[in-house]
């Protein structure tokens, strides 16, 4: 992807309420089969993706040490 897409989420903090802070400030698999069960916790992500789909949002460790976050629509 390139980096020009990526640059808005370079600002967000992990305090901000979207699936990926939830799941670096967690550790732990967020994934919601329902689109309307998204839209419903996450409302501000789910108008920017318009996604009809599940999505699922995985942490990235290796050992114990945190490398980032996989978002999956």
């Amino acid at each position: 992807m390139p980096a020009e897409y990526l640059a808005p989420w370079f600002g967000v903090t992990l305090s901000s309420r979207f699936s990926v802070t939830d799941v670096v400030r967690e550790r732990r698999l967020v994934r919601f089969g329902d689109p309307e069960q998204f839209a419903r916790r996450y409302p501000r992500t789910a108008i920017a993706l318009c996604s009809h789909h599940a999505v699922v949002a995985a942490p990235l460790l290796i050992g114990t040490t945190l490398r980032g976050a996989l978002l999956h629509l």
